[in-house]
């Protein structure tokens, strides 16, 4: 029941991520170099804010992304970056990326302690206030590519930038997901 638990506590923090804001066919104001776009995504995704399109969106036009609320945005002001490289070969662009963000499989676990139920409100409560006096953080060295669009440079999201940002919540999502869908398989009640 404990998995069912986290899983549910998981999904909570993504469902209050950063909400992108689909582009349109023309793209002002945006971002002339690959360096100044990586600058203005990891300064949103850092607890910054932007209205700049420097994402590229599921549909392959720039979006911007308004910054991060409730809990993805406690963990997003806690979140910093180093751009160690920006290389441009055979056509591709790329960066290498240092991001540090609050080691959060740690502290949601410790939020989940002594529940006996999933309570929503307490979970958040206390995962807030974990947030608030936590010194524990993980560090992720990430590789995005950029793509000019329209025009402009943008950061083409990733699984590894998604689970560097959250710090580590994809990561432990999959896992704890496969994990019940594992127990399931078995006959088991995924608990």
């Amino acid at each position: 029941m404990k998995r069912v638990f986290l899983l549910l506590a998981l999904v909570l923090i993504f469902c209050a991520g950063c909400i992108p804001n689909e582009g349109t066919d023309t793209v002002p104001n945006g971002a002339e170099t690959p360096e100044e776009a990586l600058e203005i995504a990891m300064s949103v995704l850092s607890g910054g804010e932007s209205d700049r399109p420097v994402f590229q969106g599921a549909n392959g036009a720039p979006v911007s992304s308004s910054g991060n609320t409730g809990l993805a945005g406690a963990i997003s002001r806690q979140t910093s970056y180093e751009v160690k490289s920006v290389e441009t070969a055979e056509g591709i662009t790329t960066a290498l990326l240092e991001i540090t963000a609050p080691d959060m499989s740690k502290l949601v676990r410790e939020a989940l302690k002594g529940m006996e139920g999933f309570d929503e409100e307490a979970f958040s409560a206390a995962l807030e206030a974990l947030l608030e006096r936590n010194s524990d953080t993980k560090t992720f060295t990430v590789q995005v590519e950029l793509t000019q669009i329209q025009g402009c440079w943008c950061v083409i999201p990733n699984v590894e930038l998604s689970n560097a940002v959250t710090g580590g919540l994809m990561e432990e999502y999959t896992a704890v997901r496969q994990s019940i869908l594992d127990a399931l398989a078995k006959g088991g009640d995924g608990a």
